[in-house]
């Protein structure tokens, strides 16, 4: 009986083990682990109002995928480290999908916003003049909205005063050009994050769109419009 049970023991045990292949002396593969999801890191817009061309790269003599209507919506997946100077635009490009197919878009011709306000009244600007510091016409010397030429700003006003003194207040964010219109996004690197202001420059001066769209002082009571670029006192 013994013997018996031993020789059952002995067949399981061997059944157990892998079995070898006729291809000897060959491994399997094991199975490839599966790839990382794109994962969509912000939307941007078409601003471009002919369209704009995707590319199989981020470069301008790559394959053409497509062309993308004027105010389609994007997802964004990446952008290239690399800046590309189209024109007098230059900018980064970003990896977009459109029609279920992945490619890269120019990010000079893309942005935050869809809308056109019905405004035209701003001249039109470039870089060279919005970059540099813009100053309270009230307090030249102390309150400023700076803007850097890396599209970033940052901006210092009065916050308010009360029974215990006066303040001030700050907050730093990017910003991009639409047309003639400057789109402000509160914080850096906020991705998905809402527009926070809209300005844009008439007789030298920097307006809001309107209070909903400003940087608000005084305990966010008053609007900011109205400064003017220039040198402290």
């Amino acid at each position: 009986m013994k013997k018996t049970l031993f020789l059952v023991f002995l067949f399981l045990l061997d059944c157990n083990k892998p079995t070898e292949t006729a291809f000897s002396g060959e491994k399997s593969n094991p199975i490839s682990p599966p790839t990382k999801q794109e994962e969509e890191i912000d939307k941007l817009c078409v601003n471009a109002e002919s369209g704009l061309r995707i590319r199989d790269q981020p470069t301008t003599d790559s394959e053409k995928i497509n062309l993308i209507p004027y105010q389609t919506i994007l997802p964004i997946y990446e952008f290239s480290r690399e800046y590309t100077k189209i024109g007098n635009v230059e900018a980064r490009w970003a990896k977009v999908k459109f029609n279920d197919r992945f490619g890269w878009a120019f990010e000079g011709f893309l942005s935050w916003d869809c809308h056109d306000h019905g405004i035209n009244q701003g001249q039109r600007i470039t870089n060279k003049d919005l970059v540099g510091r813009w100053w309270d016409p009230s307090n030249k010397d102390t309150y400023y909205i700076e803007f850097s030429e890396y599209g970033v700003y940052s901006a210092y006003f009065f916050g308010g005063c009360d029974e215990g003194g006066c303040n001030s207040d700050s907050e730093s964010g990017e910003w991009q050009f639409k047309h003639n219109f400057i789109y402000m996004k509160a914080g850096i690197h906020k991705f998905k994050a809402p527009i926070s202001y809209i300005y844009y420059i008439e007789n030298g001066k920097l307006e809001s769109l309107d209070s909903e769209h400003s940087i608000l002082e005084n305990y966010s009571s008053e609007s900011i419009s109205g400064w003017v670029k220039g040198k402290a006192k």
